[in-house]
């Protein structure tokens, strides 16, 4: 009974362990999924990149055709930093934020949803976002720079907040609160 009741303590042990690892710095294990495929995203969007700057500008910015999954651009602002990828499927989001609706350079609302908690929770901070901030996002046919405008949280099935508004937007959505999927967090930010 000692040895069952040690066992049961160490297990105990490492459950809490796991629970504040998770709570501080996201889930580990896909964490740890999501770290490895961002090293080959990174290195296809540096290619992307390349292989633009040798082409020549035209007024309008020429969107290549991008497969879902596959990177198309690096969006940062405050508390963010990931490599973003064309499409919303659980399996294009689990690679990095995906973007979807529309892309950026048009006039139109491109939106980008992303996690909170797993995968290696690029949108974590999404709540830390204010009025006024700016959001980078950097493609390898333009770099885009937006302005937060406002929050709202949302139902799941609100898709209203994807709809075209007459100029250029941004938005970013992911679950809410933290470790829950009964709402969603959207950030609207303007084209500056």
């Amino acid at each position: 009974m000692r040895r069952l009741a040690i066992v049961m303590a160490a297990l105990a042990v490492l459950a809490l362990a796991w629970c504040g690892v998770t709570v501080l710095w996201g889930e580990p294990v896909t964490g740890a999924i999501h770290h490895a495929q961002v090293g080959a995203l990174e290195r296809r969007l540096r290619t992307e990149e390349a292989q633009a700057a040798t082409r020549p500008r035209a007024a309008s910015p020429r969107v290549p055709a991008v497969a879902d999954g596959a990177p198309v651009g690096r969006l940062t602002g405050r508390g963010i930093d990931a490599i973003v990828v064309m499409g919303d499927s659980v399996a294009d989001i689990r690679k990095g934020p995906g973007m979807w609706h529309a892309r950026p350079g048009y006039g139109r609302t491109t939106v980008v949803s992303g996690h909170r908690t797993t995968y290696g929770a690029p949108f974590r901070h999404l709540d830390g976002l204010r009025r006024g901030d700016r959001l980078k996002l950097v493609t390898p046919y333009g770099t885009f720079v937006y302005r937060v405008t406002g929050t709202r949280i949302v139902d799941p099935s609100d898709v209203s907040v994807a709809r075209d508004v007459g100029h250029e937007r941004l938005v970013l959505t992911a679950c809410n609160p933290v470790y829950s999927a009964a709402q969603r967090i959207v950030v609207f930010a303007d084209r500056v």
